[in-house]
């Protein structure tokens, strides 16, 4: 029988962490080997423990959430499933900068949260049950800017790595967002994750790029803006 996948669930509601719990005791290759309610806790537990799986709530209790958290253990063994009751594109792209493999909301059925675990385990990077339509096609130079942002490049550095005029690279930006339904280059970039159009891993920050804090919503004013956040 092949060894089950270990899974830490780090989350700070009682009853919801129990549900999870439940859920997944009743799947054989699944086994809870950590729960924690803090961030802090649940950066030592997955040190502790390494599990293959950490479940992470994005709004912990204590004074580290779960972008702190995946920024500290995302990559190598553990996979991280961020789990959240946001579900918008600014959080996202904070999780795949924090180096998350997956994002699923809390309004999805408690079943998706199994199969959410089981494909980050085997290696799939998407957000789940994320409603943008698959049959999205970008075009080379969208495709292009979409690299670009998810290396950590700006609107205002786009010209410059596509080799084009600024009102050439603005057209492409426009079509970038209007086939990604986007109206920023963070949503663009969380929704080209969704669709797989960018690979997992971490997305290199600017040098000196201002913070922004998934906390506060404004530049540098959260541990998160340090931790993991995107610039401004």
């Amino acid at each position: 029988m092949p060894t089950p996948t270990r899974v830490v669930l780090a989350e700070d509601h009682d009853l919801l962490r129990a549900l999870l719990r439940s859920t997944l005791a009743a799947c054989p290759d699944l086994v809870v080997v950590g729960e924690a309610a803090t961030g802090g806790e649940a950066i030592r537990l997955v040190r502790a423990v390494r599990p293959d799986v950490l479940v992470l709530d994005i709004q912990l209790a204590g004074d580290q959430d779960g972008v702190d958290v995946a920024t500290r253990v995302a990559g190598g063994a553990c996979h991280v499933l961020a789990y959240s009751s946001h579900n918008d594109p600014v959080h996202v792209a904070h999780l795949l900068r924090a180096g998350a493999s997956g994002y699923l909301s809390k309004e999805a059925p408690v079943h998706r949260v199994v199969e959410a675990i089981r494909a980050v385990a085997a290696g799939e990077s998407r957000w789940f049950e994320a409603g943008v339509d698959s049959t999205v096609r970008l075009a080379p130079d969208e495709l292009r800017a979409l690299a670009h942002f998810a290396t950590g490049g700006r609107p205002d550095t786009l010209a410059r790595a596509l080799g084009t005029s600024a009102v050439e690279a603005t057209d492409v930006l426009a079509g970038l967002y209007a086939r990604l339904g986007a109206s920023s280059w963070y949503e663009a970039l969380a929704r080209g994750w969704a669709l797989g159009l960018i690979g997992p891993g971490r997305v290199r920050e600017p040098v000196g790029a201002r913070g922004y804090s998934i906390r506060a919503k404004r530049p540098g004013q959260a541990r998160a803006a340090r931790a993991g956040s995107y610039g401004a």
